[in-house]
């Protein structure tokens, strides 16, 4: 059983919440299969992140226990970033992230809309 396997039940979680229904767990696994993307676990949190426009980092999915994502996975995915030439982190999320994370050095670049005509 790999890592990502182990922390499915979180990554499917988090994904619940993803404005884009392309994004799928089945996808996700691939990336990681094809080392498009890395995984970033600790006990009770995981977070997936992935190459992004810009020499950035993306954080493409947070899932779990916020306080393990902000005090574990968060400082070494920014260590990873620095060591490895990023010029910075990205992300995405509902409304409550951009209030979170500015504590630890974000701002708040974009907000998504979305219309469901269903």
């Amino acid at each position: 059983m790999t890592d990502a396997t182990r922390y499915s039940d979180m990554i499917k979680a988090a994904l619940d919440y993803c404005p884009d229904p392309d994004v799928t767990f089945e996808g996700v696994m691939a990336m990681l299969r094809e080392s498009r993307g890395l995984a970033w676990y600790s006990p009770n949190a995981v977070m997936i992140t992935e190459p992004g426009p810009r020499n950035l980092l993306h954080m493409s999915i947070c899932g779990g226990e916020l306080d393990e994502l902000l005090t574990i996975l968060l400082p070494a995915v920014e260590k990873y970033a620095r060591d490895n030439g990023c010029k910075g982190l990205t992300g995405f999320g509902r409304a409550g992230w951009p209030r979170i994370l500015r504590k630890h050095g974000f701002e708040s670049r974009a907000i998504y809309f979305e219309k469901d005509f269903a």
